[in-house]
């Protein structure tokens, strides 16, 4: 067995009441988990027990991992079964450098494994918020019922189903990992069950041992089991003499209690309490049990063993204390965290006690049957199960069959009866789910020729009068069934039918349709109409429509067919490109073909007309240039593309790359016959310069054949060695022209030179303009910034006119000089020399000259009227132009002078890093911090402060508890109250203040300000008064304004406040009145609110929200989110999940007497999803785990 062995897995993604899923559910239709980590920041992947979740993202790691360096995306893996309700995220991230690294995405494996989800939940929510700064991804991997029963609410995330395996990879897995040839036949008959990778791995060991499959899961669990304990026995005997009995006991107590207690960890204080001291010391050395890492508690290597084993234990209790065990306390629904053990109970079961479960599933959790063995339910039974399941969630609840993703619909299809399913079919029910749903079913579904004869009737007579939507899904099925290649009559009545729809969900299906077929090139106008049609059309849902059409290219054997799907793939008009295709090695596969069609010369004309046809279609499109490239195209197409296109710059431009001297000899030849004529004789010389670019040798050949045809250009082609010399010359002046800047003496020589030689006496702005390009135009050093005219500009700053001698005169002033040193070495033809050490003496007493003239006390003049303005005066220059090379070169100054200059802060725009600041900066060149501390205090205490000095100081004074500067913060922080958002100064000050409350008080000036309500926030935030916030709220929401609405209303759900939903009513009708595109609102503490005395208003709340029929709307999203929490919420209770039940039957009563519409059916179907949220709120309230004490008394 090659153990190590990884099949590629793939996932799917839904909507809740369109159905659509986005991918895939074909072959060619895929997309991978890697896919959707790219796309999206925040996933969710669900998926049934034992079908491969921990093993995918463990692969997602490990590419993620090797291409970390090309993507900067680092992973981290986290096993979240070690989170506890004390823990946070911090803590069981044992990576402690993460927030360093550019980009990050965490790997959560496990959500359902953990004691307390919603603890786990909220602390994630914590997390995201606290680093929301951070460019991080989150995937975190759930088994699917364990995040619906549990109603999972984790804000902003992508849901993701992994899919089952399809046959194809279970063949590959069978061959690649067990090496075992099994014939198709038998792998049918267990399809079903092997459609997860743990099943697959018990079957196919069975297999090997056995030559067969097990004719039930049970037979092969307990051969594995059994092999497993014995052999764990035989290790142990030398030391232990214990029976297989005592063995396995060990484990189903040690399970049982986890399953009680809902979780998967045991501490090794309770193994002791259950086991004793010999069952313990047996226990930590069987099988299907690890020790976690740096912890005392043991857990099963798969949360199936766990489940297994509390199976085989509950399966020892008799009847009724079975269903007791299972069930919710005083519902008849299983407990969701025992929905897997119990399906492995019902294949452990015999007898009576399997009839008495069955019967009760049937009546309660229907569910679950569909999981069972084979032999465990015979096919009437089977045809009742579906059609009481189906009649239950597409014809009451209004559902699509899929709707929770949990039954594999080939499970599904394995229990439906075909008469049922075509009556479904040809029901004109008013909704369309029954029908699709069924449709869905049947394309799963093995038929028999004479069912298959019924279908196709069935089909036509649906195509000719049924909605688009009806019309997909037969298409669909159509193929599921293989009816497409086994009567192409049909086939041809189909699609005439079907054609030019305007729908992309069937043209989707006929192209799909299309290049499943051998023969497809038949017909392909109406193909190429379709995929026209389909890729200038836009939605957002993905089909993976592109993968079938570069299966067609790639495939077909139809020249012309293959083109026209190329002359589309490179058409930018059309939504199809190469880049958007992530078919296996497509582009290669594409040359490749090219190749075997170029043997025709009429296919490599026109590939190079479908290249050359849009302006820049080839230029930008590299996998078109090497395709023309591969094939080679000949120096007559070039000429007659060249015609084709009328030689426009553009053409020449981009046939350059395919040029070669009997090419460029054709296109001369044309020239000289008159064959080609050039719009312009300039673009003859465009024409060889843009060729040097590619080949000077080339351009060398064409100068010399048209030079010969008496064209005459304006300069000659130079050779490489004058080229290198013009670079050898340019480089040296630049080096020139980099000392200069250090030479004050040759800079003033300089200076009189260009004023004479341009023979001025003074220059203004505009003349000196000119002779800046004109010096470009003169000497060609383009990129370079001459030193001269930086000390120009430089003067021209000061002065309207300047003459040599007031530049000159200017070199007094050795802030002048610095500037043209700072404006120059900014420049990035200078920024690659080196600054050496008599650069930095020259600096170094230049602004050392300068810091004695600096008067700090007139650096800048604060407006008395407004202390967020100030003016700046030539004082402030000084400091900052010296600050500058202090901070860049390290041009230090003494210690009066950074003392002085730490009252002004930051001024040179220095970028420090997150964990320094500009006084820590001070402080290193000081070396004294009692001292910073002093001047710290006396400057918030007694100075004038600019606002980045005054947000420095201030988090300085807080972050070192100068004490005694506390008040005056707080003056500050209320007079400038922006200040208090930046860098969470507020809630770190808040901390250090005897009185944060009064202080909070007095900073919520103006309700009107993004200010009140965040000091609004932290009152709520640290429950400092709780009458205040809500006093806020209410006279808030008594005004006219709307602006912070959300943050009132959010405080009365928060504060529980009877009249929440009155107000939330009266602001979600005025939303509507006067906002047709709002979202609505969702307050974030929904959760606290309980109160059902405000039930009267839900019923209108519900018609408020649900007015549209369209499912993909945006509006008011937040508030059907809203509802929903509501309703989880006030169902969390007995008396509250009563009244809402009431409520919510009313309405569905009510809707089903008015005459059916869109919106009646838009709001049915989400009564039902109400109804599902409020049994399933109600379900997890009665499912609370016990704690261990608990357990163990149930057991004994």
């Amino acid at each position: 067995m090659k153990s190590e062995y990884y099949e590629l897995r793939y996932i799917e993604t839904s909507t809740k009441e369109s159905n659509t899923f986005s991918l895939f559910d074909e072959s060619k239709e895929r997309l991978t988990l890697l896919d959707l980590v790219y796309s999206h920041d925040r996933i969710l992947l669900l998926g049934n027990p034992g079908i491969g979740k921990t093993t995918e993202l463990k692969h997602l790691f490990k590419i993620l991992w090797e291409e970390k360096n090309v993507n900067k995306l680092v992973p981290l893996f986290v096993n979240v079964k070690n989170f506890r309700q004390t823990s946070t995220i911090d803590d069981i991230i044992q990576f402690d450098g993460w927030k360093k690294m550019p980009s990050v995405i965490f790997i959560f494996d496990g959500l359902d494994e953990i004691g307390n989800i919603q603890d786990f939940i909220s602390e994630l929510e914590n997390f995201m918020s606290k680093y929301s700064k951070l460019k991080l991804k989150f995937l975190i991997s759930c088994r699917t019922n364990i995040y619906q029963k549990y109603l999972i609410n984790i804000s902003k995330f992508e849901i993701a189903y992994l899919k089952n395996l399809s046959y194809y990879q279970i063949d590959q897995i069978l061959k690649e990992k067990f090496k075992l040839e099994i014939p198709h036949k038998e792998v049918e008959q267990y399809f079903t069950l092997l459609q997860t990778p743990f099943n697959l791995d018990l079957f196919a060991s069975y297999y090997a041992q056995n030559g067969k499959f097990p004719d039930s899961q049970k037979d092969s669990w307990e051969l594995f089991l059994n092999e497993q304990i014995e052999n764990a026995r035989l290790k142990l005997i030398k030391r232990f003499s214990i029976p297989k009995a005592l063995m396995t006991s060990a484990l189903q107590q040690v399970a049982v209690t986890n399953e009680l207690m809902q979780q998967n960890a045991i501490e090794e204080e309770d193994l002791l309490k259950l086991l004793g001291n010999n069952g313990i010391e047996i226990f930590q050395e069987l099988p299907f049990i690890t020790k976690l890492q740096s912890t005392d508690s043991y857990v099963f290597i798969h949360k199936n063993y766990q489940e297994y084993f509390a199976a085989q234990y509950i399966s020892s209790l008799s009847d009724d204390e079975i269903i007791k065990f299972i069930s919710a306390d005083s519902i008849y629904r299983i407990k969701p965290s025992l929905f897997n053990t119990t399906t492995f109970l019902l294949n452990i079961l015999e007898g009576e006690k399997l009839d008495i479960l069955k019967k009760w599933l049937f009546d309660y959790e229907i569910e679950i049957l569909f999981f069972a063995d084979s032999n465990r339910i015979n096919p009437a039974l089977q045809n009742e199960i579906f059609e009481s399941y189906f009649k239950d969630i597409c014809i009451n609840k209004t559902f699509w069959i899929s709707h929770n993703g949990k039954i594999p619909l080939n499970h599904l299809a394995k229990f439906a009866g075909f008469d049922f399913l075509i009556k479904e079919i040809r029901s004109r029910n008013n909704q369309n789910r029954p029908r699709v749903s069924a449709l869905e079913v049947l394309s799963h579904k093995s038929l028999l020729d004479e069912e298959k004869n019924i279908v196709k009737e069935e089909f036509l007579k649906i195509l000719t009068n049924e909605e688009r939507p009806i019309q997909a899904e037969i298409l669909r099925s159509i193929k599921s069934q293989n009816l497409h290649k086994e009567d192409p009559g049909f086939l041809l009545e189909v699609l005439q039918l079907t054609k030019n729809s305007g729908n992309r969900d069937i043209a989707h299906q006929i192209i799909s349709i299309y290049s499943d077929l051998e023969d497809f090139e038949n017909d392909d106008e109406l193909l190429i109409s379709e995929v026209k049609y389909y890729f200038s059309a836009r939605d957002n849902t993905i089909r993976g429509t592109e993968h079938h059409i570069a299966h067609m290219i790639l495939s077909t054997n139809d020249r012309e067919l293959h083109l026209k799907l190329l002359s589309i793939l490179f058409d930018d008009n059309y939504g199809l490109n190469s880049k958007s295709i992530f078919y296996d090695n497509f582009n290669n596969k594409l040359i490749e073909r090219a190749k075997i069609f170029s043997e025709d010369y009429s296919y490599v004309i026109k590939l190079t007309e479908i290249a050359f046809a849009g302006d820049h279609r080839i230029t930008n499109n590299p996998v078109l240039q090497n395709l023309l490239v591969e094939i080679e195209i000949t120096p007559e197409i070039i000429v007659h593309i060249l015609k084709k296109e009328h030689l426009s710059t553009n053409v020449l431009y981009s046939i350059c790359t395919f040029l070669n001297k009997p090419a460029i000899d054709s296109i001369v030849n044309s020239y000289e016959t008159g064959e080609l004529i050039f719009t312009s004789p300039k673009n003859i010389e465009s024409f060889r310069n843009w060729l040097s670019y590619h080949s000077t040798d080339l351009a060398f050949y064409l100068e010399d054949k048209f030079v010969k045809t008496g064209y005459i250009f304006s300069s000659p082609l130079k050779t490489e060695a004058e080229i290198q010399l013009l670079i050898d010359k340019r480089n040296a002046f630049q080096l020139y022209n980099f000392n200069l800047l250090f030479c004050k003496n040759e800079i003033i020589e300089e200076i009189k030179l260009y004023f004479k030689k341009h023979d001025v006496v003074e220059l203004s702005n505009p003349e000196f303009q000119k002779l800046f390009f004109k010096w470009y135009d003169e000497f060609g050093y383009h990129g370079v910034q001459y030193t001269i005219h930086t000390v120009i500009e430089t003067a021209l700053r000061r002065y309207n006119e300047v003459s040599s001698e007031k530049i000159i005169n200017l070199f007094n002033d050795p802030y002048f000089y610095l500037s043209v040193i700072k404006t120059a070495l900014g420049h990035s033809s200078l920024k690659i020399y080196t600054i050496v050490k008599e650069h930095i003496l020259l600096i170094d007493s230049l602004t050392k000259s300068i810091v004695p003239k600096i008067d700090f006390k007139n650096v800048v003049s604060i407006d008395p009227n407004d202390p967020g303005m100030y003016t700046t005066t030539k004082y402030y220059r000084y400091l900052k132009i010296v600050l500058y090379f202090d901070l860049e070169y390290n041009i230090q100054q003494n210690k009066e002078f950074y003392l002085n200059a730490l009252e002004f802060g930051n001024i040179s725009s220095h970028s420090f890093d997150k964990e320094n600041s500009f006084i820590d900066h001070v402080l290193n060149r000081i070396g004294d911090e009692e001292v910073i501390k002093a001047k710290v205090s006396s400057n918030i205490l007694n100075g004038d402060l600019i606002y980045f000095a005054k947000l420095d100081h201030i988090n300085y004074a807080i972050n070192k508890e100068l004490s005694k500067c506390y008040k005056k913060i707080g003056e500050y922080l209320i007079d400038d109250q922006s200040m208090a958002l930046q860098d969470n100064i507020f809630e770190k000050y808040l901390f250090l203040i005897k009185d944060p409350l009064k202080f909070l008080k007095s900073y919520c000036k103006d309700p009107k300000t993004f200010e009140f309500w965040y000091g609004i926030k932290l009152i709520k935030k640290y429950n400092l008064d709780n009458q205040f916030i809500l006093d806020a709220a209410l006279n808030y929401l008594a005004t006219d304004e709307i602006t912070f609405v959300d943050d009132a209303i959010n405080i009365l759900f928060f504060l529980n406040y009877n009249g929440a939903l009155l107000h939330y009513s009266k602001f979600l009708e005025k939303t509507i009145s006067t906002h047709l595109d709002s979202s609505g609102t969702f307050p974030n503490d929904l959760g606290n609110y309980t109160i059902l005395n405000e039930l009267n208003l839900y019923e209108s709340l519900f018609n408020m929200v649900y007015t549209q029929s369209d499912s993909n709307s945006f509006y008011l999203n937040l508030s059907r989110k809203f509802i929903t929490g509501l309703t989880s919420n006030l169902s969390d209770t007995e008396q509250g999940y009563i009244e809402i039940q009431q409520i919510l039957l009313k309405i569905k009563d009510n809707l089903l007497l008015q005459d059916y519409s869109k919106v009646v059916d838009h709001k049915l179907f989400y009564v039902n999803d109400l109804i599902e949220t409020s049994n399933n709120s109600h379900l997890k309230s009665k499912s609370t785990k016990l704690s261990f004490k608990d357990a163990i008394s149930l057991l004994k």
